[in-house]
């Protein structure tokens, strides 16, 4: 995203994957300090397992202005 000269205001769209939805809610404070004003459209899914052990996966949308 820097490279792109981008910040998280211009995501559009966040898919977050969590192994166990016991953690959604520690999850949703730490997310919401790193979005303090606009956030981007979400979806959260459970999944049954992650690549490594990881709890959790972020996958992001975005834009870049052109101009």
């Amino acid at each position: 995203m820097a490279t792109a000269d981008c910040t998280v205001d211009n995501l559009v769209k966040v898919t977050i994957f969590l192994t166990s939805m016991d953690d959604y809610v520690a999850f949703n404070e730490i997310y919401i300090c790193h979005f303090p004003g606009r956030r981007p459209a979400r979806s959260c899914v459970a999944i049954s397992g992650l690549p490594q052990n990881a709890k959790v996966e972020i996958e992001a949308a975005g834009y870049v202005r052109k101009g």
